[in-house]
């Protein structure tokens, strides 16, 4: 709701004894319709009450619609003004004619009988109950008119608390010849009852439209707590009123966790709620569509952590330093900073919840099932519509609790949630008293019965165009028909029992959506598992995806998903971030050598992996494997020694890279053939010693050969004597002379 709607009405006296609207008169009906098909569809909206609500369209081109008193409330023995709206759909001037009000003296005597006048099964063309009026049509100039009439008490006999048909009657001067009838149009009146009975519970939810993230953005925020905000407006509605909320915690968490940045407005909304009288109660986080989850067999999933949105810098922790004091001292007493204390996701979204243990999914879609499956998840209350619930009867109310299958079960009453809803979600001023006349006409009803017991109406889920939500929650507050129950008095109340349900599962392609999200979790936890901290991955997916499910969806099924598969493909990517480079073959020559594998992590946060190497065949043996610690967005290399064994040949290593405990396998296998040429060590090896020893060895062999050359030649000197034995100069001349 972008602003601030007046109230156009309030009615004798409040809805509880201590809490009544001001008083105040209707406003004038200044604006009828703006077209038939404008009527039409919202009258589809409302359901069965709608088919002919209060106007109905002759052949003649002519729409006709009637108000009376304070949105069909009159008092018994006053005066009742009636507004009557001829509007001509073919474009021509509202002709001169009369307006004849007939009033049948018989009151409604139930909800069929209600229904039965406001919706006949075929055009009446003799009006029914006695003329309590007549007035004149004067010619116009335009497509529309107004005409008034005040009818005297007199006139009207009504007895108090009880519901009487009306009928208007548009004739044209041009007609009265052939006593030809222009449009009919029908209502009802209520006549006020000096006191309350029954009780009527309300249920409202306070959530934000459509979410795709698991945490609301603080543009968002501020936005949405703005003076004329959405969540503003729907606060304004609900504070101070008779009204359960069923309170999203993924607001209050998301207000939190901007810690010392929050926009003011954010905070100031948040202590408005604290401080709100109303009962308040948990939805899932994000209102997460509990019957989807249930159908999908996911169980109700709840956020993991909160890491990856907490900005440390926003938060500190309270330090405790001791006070001085006399002996004995007292307990340190806390010294807060300015900034709050570091949360927890315990503390974001925890709240003092008034009640706990209530499910509400979405109208249409659970099965006998899922009663099973919310109280094993501790949701020991489920709020439905009757129209899921077999045997709903059309008397003067349904009852608001029922025992189905011994679960326990808060049944709001169909018929009044669709007048209720429709009159919060109204287009116009003339389409909203529509609803709201409905509306307390069926409360009348309820209250004349012999014996009321209590009755539920929700305000519903698609909450988008709510622009007369606060004007219709101030007029069911100043209403005198029934009291107000709250939720707690109705899940104490002793409950019908006999039921069954009516079941209406989600379509398959929906269901088939959120078991592909559950199991993409399953993968990005599998991922985590290598990170130093991995709360910072799954704690992001699993809120986003709670976002995903959130009941507002349902509304939109195409925006779902496509955002869906956005998320899909978005997380597919995700998978691939810790991964192995690809590789080529390696020639290996000798008996062992270190293998390069090139390990990748796009992912924003540290990591550490394990690369398993395993050879198809015993020509090569992996030591061990190697454990690498990889920097966000970032790459490594690691060594992965092998070693070869006698023989050569080809091998084929599996490389997979795992998690350090090898509990998870991150990526691979990735398959490198290896050519092994072990045998060129060995015989480069050998040559070598062969050179070795043949070097020497020709060494040696000189050596000698000269010394035989030398002794043979000093036996025998014909120069002179023969150099004295031992002697190296003679032995260094007689090589020389040789």
């Amino acid at each position: 709701m972008s602003r601030t709607h007046r109230r156009p009405c309030s009615v004798a006296t409040g809805w509880t004894e201590d809490e009544r609207s001001p008083a105040g008169r209707v406003s004038a009906f200044i604006a009828a319709l703006v077209c038939l098909v404008l009527v039409f569809a919202a009258a589809s909206w409302l359901g069965p009450l709608a088919g002919a609500r209060a106007t109905a369209a002759s052949a003649s081109g002519t729409h006709l619609s009637v108000t009376a008193g304070q949105l069909g409330i009159v008092g018994v023995g006053s005066d009742v003004s009636f507004s009557m709206v001829i509007q001509s759909t073919d474009g021509a001037p509202v002709a001169a004619g009369r307006i004849q009000l007939h009033l049948d003296r018989a009151p409604l005597a139930d909800r069929s009988a209600l229904e039965a006048w406001l919706n006949p099964s075929r055009e009446t063309t003799a009006p029914t109950g006695v003329v309590i009026t007549t007035v004149a049509v004067r010619a116009g100039s335009g497509t529309q008119t107004t005409v008034t009439a005040m009818v005297p008490a007199s006139s009207m006999k009504l007895a108090a608390g009880k519901v009487y048909p009306v009928e208007a009657v548009y004739s044209r001067n041009v007609d009265a010849q052939s006593g030809a009838v222009a449009a009919t149009a029908r209502t009802t009146v209520v006549a006020d009852a000096p006191g309350t009975r029954g009780a009527l519970a309300v249920v409202a939810p306070l959530t934000v439209p459509a979410p795709t993230n698991g945490v609301i953005s603080a543009d968002d925020l501020e936005r949405l707590t703005a003076a004329d905000g959405e969540l503003t407006a729907r606060l304004t509605a609900l504070q101070h009123r008779p009204v359960a909320i069923g309170l999203d915690p993924m607001i209050p968490a998301s207000i939190r966790l901007l810690g010392k940045s929050a926009p003011q407005t954010a905070t100031s909304w948040l202590a408005r709620l604290a401080a709100a009288p109303n009962e308040i109660f948990p939805l899932q986080y994000a209102d997460a569509d509990i019957a989807g989850q249930s159908q999908a067999g996911i169980g109700l999933l709840q956020p993991t952590s909160f890491d990856f949105a907490i900005d440390d810098s926003l938060f500190l922790k309270p330090t405790a330093e001791p006070t001085p004091a006399p002996s004995p001292a007292p307990s340190p007493s806390p010294q807060v900073g300015a900034l709050p204390d570091l949360p927890t996701a315990e503390s974001l979204t925890k709240w003092p919840y008034s009640l706990d243990g209530i499910g509400w999914p979405a109208d249409g879609t659970v099965t006998a099932k899922d009663l099973d499956h919310f109280a094993k998840a501790g949701l020991e209350t489920t709020i439905l519509n009757s129209s899921a619930i077999k045997g709903d009867t059309t008397g003067h109310g349904v009852a608001a609790r029922a025992l189905i299958n011994d679960h326990q079960v808060l049944v709001a009453d169909s018929s009044l949630t669709a007048a209720l809803r429709m009159a919060a979600s109204a287009s116009t001023e003339a389409v909203w008293t529509q609803a709201m006349t409905d509306l307390f006409a069926q409360l009348a009803v309820y209250a004349a019965s012999p014996d009321p017991v209590p009755v539920l109406a929700d305000i519903g889920r698609d909450t988008s165009n709510f622009g007369w939500f606060d004007a219709t929650m101030s007029a069911l507050t100043g209403q005198n028909l029934v009291g107000a129950a709250t939720l707690e008095s109705l899940v104490r109340d002793t409950a019908t029992t006999g039921g069954a349900i009516v079941n209406s599962p989600e379509k398959a392609g929906r269901i088939e959506r959120i078991r592909t999200l559950n199991d993409r979790a399953t993968q990005v936890d599998r991922l985590a598992t290598a990170a130093k901290n991995p709360a910072l991955l799954t704690g992001r997916y699993r809120a986003d995806m709670l976002a995903l499910l959130a009941t507002s969806w349902l509304a939109d099924p195409v925006a779902w998903e496509q955002n869906v598969d956005e998320s899909l493909d978005a997380s597919a990517g995700l998978l691939d971030d810790v991964r192995l480079a690809p590789m080529s073959d390696v020639q290996m020559f000798g008996g062992q050598v270190a293998i390069p594998i090139t390990v990748i992590n796009d992912l924003p946060l540290p990591v550490t992996v394990r690369v398993q190497t395993v050879p198809s065949n015993a020509r090569l043996v992996v030591d061990d494997d190697v454990i690498a610690e990889l920097a966000p967005g970032s790459q490594t290399k690691v060594l992965v020694p092998v070693t070869a064994r006698i023989g050569n040949g080809d091998v084929t290593l599996s490389i997979a890279l795992f998690n350090e405990d090898l509990s998870v396998q991150l990526d691979g296998p990735e398959y490198v053939a290896v050519t092994v040429r072990a045998d060129w060590e060995t015989f480069g090896t050998l040559i070598l010693a062969v050179l070795v020893v043949g070097f020497f060895g020709l060494g040696i062999f000189r050596n000698i050969r000269r010394r035989r050359k030398s002794r043979k030649a000093g036996a025998v000197d014909p120069g002179g004597a023969a150099p004295p034995v031992g002697s190296s100069h003679a032995e260094e001349q007689h090589d020389q002379s040789s």
